[in-house]
Formats: C-alpha cells, sequence, structure tokens
C-alpha cells in the first residue's frame, strides 16, 4: 500500500515528464550595508592599483597631446580653406 506522500511524489513526476525537481539553493542575501561595504573595499582595491605617472612623464604626455591638437587643427583649417575655395569656385561656374 502506498502513502499519501508517495502517491503525491508519483504525481510531481508525472507532470513534470519524469524528472524530479531539485531543491533549490538557498540564495545567502547581504545586508544593504555590506553590500556598500563590499563595493568600497573593491574600489579601494582597484584604486591601489593605479600606476600614477611621475613629474616628469606627464609633462611629456601634455606637450604631445598639445603638439597633436595643434597638427589636427591646423590640417582641419587648411581642408576648410581648400573646400571654401573650392565650393566658391563652383557656384561661380554656374552663376
Amino acid at each position: 500500500m502506498t502513502t499519501k506522500r508517495e502517491v503525491s511524489k508519483m504525481e510531481e513526476n508525472l507532470t513534470l515528464g519524469g524528472k524530479e525537481k531539485k531543491p533549490r539553493k538557498k540564495e545567502s542575501r547581504r545586508s544593504f550595508g555590506q553590500f556598500v561595504t563590499d563595493i568600497f573595499n573593491e574600489y579601494k582595491n582597484e584604486y591601489q592599483k593605479i600606476i600614477w605617472p611621475n613629474r616628469q612623464e606627464l609633462i611629456k604626455s601634455t606637450i604631445l597631446v598639445i603638439i597633436i591638437t595643434a597638427i589636427f587643427a591646423l590640417i582641419i583649417y587648411v581642408l576648410d580653406v581648400i573646400l571654401r575655395n573650392a565650393h566658391g569656385l563652383f557656384i561661380g561656374l554656374f552663376s
């Protein structure tokens, strides 16, 4: 004779296609305070990994950025003048 519990298990197996349910693991939930503390600890650890440039490297990098910016500004200016004059010539041909 089968007990009610066994019958319930059999019915459960039939509705699941013969597969048994696996019990879910309980998720450990952290409190909000622990969550915030963990975030700040991770931030602190990542911040300590930063390698800051020394003064000489910083000056070299800054000068390089200024020079490259000036070169690109000059290139854009020259292209603007060329295109503006080409546009004027093109419009002058058809007017």
